[in-house]
This record gives C-alpha cells, sequence and structure tokens, in this order.
C-alpha cells in the first residue's frame, strides 16, 4: 500500500543515528514538520490503513522517534474516534490500536511524556474508553501502571488525569491488586499545567480510588479517600461527592459502628444538602447509632433493599447488618461472665433462629482475637475470659472444650 497523501513525510525519515543526541534532535524535527500546515492537512485527509503503515516503519520506533510516533498515534485514534459514529470499525483495526497504545505506554520516555502531557492525558481517556469498548479493560492495567510508576520514579509525585483512568480500567477488570502499588504512593500537588486536571478527575481519583481500597478489604484507606471526595472545593453537589458520601456512612459503620462526622473544612453544599440525597443511608445510620435495634436495622434494610442494590452498595449494606450482630456479641463482655449457647443470640437482639450463626460469630470473633472466651459444649455455655486469664487458654486453639 502506499502511503498517498503522506508520502511527503517519507523524504523526512532520516538514516538511523546512534547518537543520543542526534535522535532526539531528529526526532524533535521531524515532530515539528508534522505540525506543519502541509503535513497537518495531509494526516487529516490520510485513512487508517496509511497511517499505519506510517507508524510501522522502521524509523518511527518508538525508542527512535517517540516524540513523532505519540504525535501520529494521537492523530490516528482521533480520526477513528471521530469516524466510530460514522460506520461501526472493525474489531481486528481498534484491537490494533489498543496494542499501540499499550506499546506507547510501555516504551515512551517520561521526559517525553511529560513535556506534552496534555496529548498524552486525552490519548489515554481514548485508550481508556477504547478498551471498556471492547472488554478488554485488562489489557491495559500493566501498560498504564508501568507508565505511571516510571513517572512517580522520575520526581512527577503529582495528580494527572491518567490516575482517574487507571483506577477506573482496575475496577472495570476487577483488579484491584494492580492498583495499590499506584494508590499507595502519595500525590503531592496537582499537575501545575493549566487545564490540565479538571473536578471530574480530581474526584474520579478520590471515589474510584476509595472503591478499590474496599475491594481490598482495606477500609481505613478507603475512608480517607472518600473523604478527599466529599471535602473537595464545590460550589454544587456532584454524583461522585454523593456516592462518595453513601459509602462513607456505611463504611464508617462496619469500620467504627459510629455515624460519620464530617470535619469542619467540608464545603458548605455538601454539609447544607448531602442528607437530602441519602436519606435511606441516614435511617440506617439512624437504626444502627441511635435506636441500636436489630429489628429497625433489618428493617430499615429490608424497606430500601431494592435502593440500596441499585446503588450497588446492597453488599456493604449487609456487612452492616453483620457488623451490628458483632458489636451486640462484643457487647456481652461487659454484662456476663458466662452466659448458655442457647441464649447468646437472643441477649444480643437477634432471635432465637440465629443461635447456629450466633455461635459461628462467635467463633470468628475469637479466632481474631476481637472476643476472648472459651465454649464449653458440654455444658452448653461460653465463658467470657479476660486476657491472658487461664494461663493464656484464650488465645490458644481449640476455643471449644467437649
Amino acid at each position: 500500500m502506499e502511503w498517498g497523501p503522506l508520502q511527503p513525510l517519507l523524504g523526512l525519515l532520516t538514516p538511523e543515528d546512534t547518537d543520543n543526541e542526534d535522535r532526539k534532535q531528529a526526532d524533535a524535527t521531524l515532530a515539528m514538520a508534522l505540525g506543519s500546515e502541509e503535513l497537518t492537512a495531509a494526516i487529516k485527509t490520510a485513512s487508517i490503513a496509511q497511517l499505519d503503515l506510517v507508524l510501522t516503519h522502521d524509523a518511527l520506533a518508538i525508542d527512535r522517534k517517540p516524540l513523532s510516533f505519540l504525535l501520529l498515534l494521537s492523530a490516528k485514534t482521533n480520526k477513528m474516534e471521530h469516524s466510530r459514529g460514522r460506520h461501526e470499525e472493525q474489531l481486528e483495526e481498534r484491537g490494533r490500536l489498543l496494542l499501540q497504545i499499550s506499546q506507547l505506554f510501555y516504551q515512551v520516555p517520561v521526559a517525553v511524556a511529560a513535556r506534552e502531557i496534555k496529548r498524552v492525558s486525552v490519548l489515554c481517556g481514548q485508550y481508556a474508553r477504547l478498551a471498556v469498548e471492547l472488554n478488554q479493560s485488562v489489557k491495559t492495567i500493566f501498560p498504564l501502571k508501568s507508565f505511571l510508576k516510571r513517572f512517580h520514579q522520575q520526581g512527577h509525585a503529582v495528580l494527572t488525569p491518567m490516575h482517574a483512568q487507571f483506577f477506573y480500567l482496575c475496577l472495570q477488570a476487577k483488579c484491584y491488586f494492580a492498583a495499590m502499588e499506584i494508590l499507595d504512593r502519595p500525590v503531592l500537588e496537582i499537575h501545575s499545567q493549566s487545564h490540565l486536571v479538571n473536578c471530574v478527575d480530581f474526584l474520579g481519583y478520590a471515589y474510584y480510588g476509595g472503591l478499590l481500597y474496599l475491594g481490598e478489604k482495606r477500609h481505613q484507606d478507603a475512608l480517607d479517600f472518600f473523604q478527599l471526595a466529599i471535602t473537595a472545593p464545590a460550589v454544587s453537589l456532584s454524583a461522585f461527592v454523593i456516592e462518595s458520601y453513601k459509602k462513607l456512612l456505611l463504611v464508617t459503620l462496619i469500620l467504627c459502628g459510629e455515624a460519620a462526622m464530617l470535619p469542619k473544612y467540608t464545603p458548605f453544599v455538601v454539609t447544607r444538602h448531602i442528607e437530602n440525597h441519602c436519606t435511606a443511608y441516614t435511617d440506617l445510620v439512624s437504626a444502627f447509632v441511635v435506636e441500636k435495634n436489630l429489628v429497625t436495622v433489618v428493617e430499615v434494610v429490608t424497606k430500601h433493599e431494592e435502593l440500596f442494590t441499585q446503588d450497588g452498595n446492597f453488599g456493604l449494606v449487609k456487612q452492616c447488618v453483620q457488623a451490628f450482630k458483632q458489636r451486640k456479641l462484643l457487647q456481652l463482655t461487659r454484662t456476663y461472665a458466662t452466659i448458655e449457647l442457647a441464649e447468646v443470640a437472643t441477649t444480643a437482639g437477634m432471635t432465637s433462629n440465629d443461635a447456629v450463626i450466633a455461635e459461628k460469630m462467635l467463633l470468628a470473633l475469637i479466632s481474631t482475637n476481637q472476643m476472648h472466651a472459651v465454649i464449653d459444649k458440654q455444658k452448653a455455655m461460653v465463658r467470657f475470659v479476660l486476657e491472658n486469664e487461664d494461663g493464656g487458654l484464650c488465645n490458644c486453639a481449640p476455643w471449644i472444650l467437649s
């Protein structure tokens, strides 16, 4: 296939230089030429196949001319995205584009990407959308992670739009663990380039980060990220803030058994209006913290089950119910030295039908050292002991005496 309107570009491809500085200069010269009026028009009129032909030329390999490769790949991606509305691109063609962008993120020098951070961020957004459409989010995780690691390691501890995109892809692929290395790296500030990071990028970073920590059962870290979204400067409520607040309420119940308290620096619009959008959740908090009654908690859950499910929070709500039962069981140690197994469930506010469940929960609490007790199956009794009482019996298996 001929290069067509891109034929003038062929004459600009210089022989391979062995000197690194010569390579950089040749790349910069070609990139400048690509911005000329003639080549800009040629790129616009070229077909996808012709752009692919150029991108696969040896002289335009990423390790030789990373900046020029980035400019041409960005042009190809824009062309494919704009043409999608007119006709559906073939899967093979779109899959090839996904591989080309993956290759870029693996190999592009950080110095080049840092100079073209706006273009790289836009390309990352297109990359994420393409991966989700093709149901291939998992294939994008490690190329993006590789790039973000190199970006941080070379002194760029700043927030970019790519962070939120990366976290979103990890959620789509259910690869929560893959995001931890990036999530745990401190981000000291927002990238200073004008109009690069907007409020959606920041809120996405905080909300998606919280969801990823939840997926890894790191509840305190999840709370910190949800609070980051809720306390971000705002003049109106966003969906990110509302959903973060819902999860903040639930995770606080699971972790602390308390109502969430927002810090004083929370924007007024949030403190004034947020609860109007979360009445089912505040009802659950009230039943849990104020009324402290399992029946009321279950009634609220049953009443709003459809809403909790629609919000994707029913799993967390069920964990709240479980946490409530556990706290009721833990409170038994304040009142009783010994108690019959049959009475454990009813005394903790559960029904008599929950006796087996209550016993299993007791064992779980003992095994995790949240409770120190001995279950005597022969006498059908539970004896609560102080830590290290009976020569450390409470810390040794088995906890069941028969």
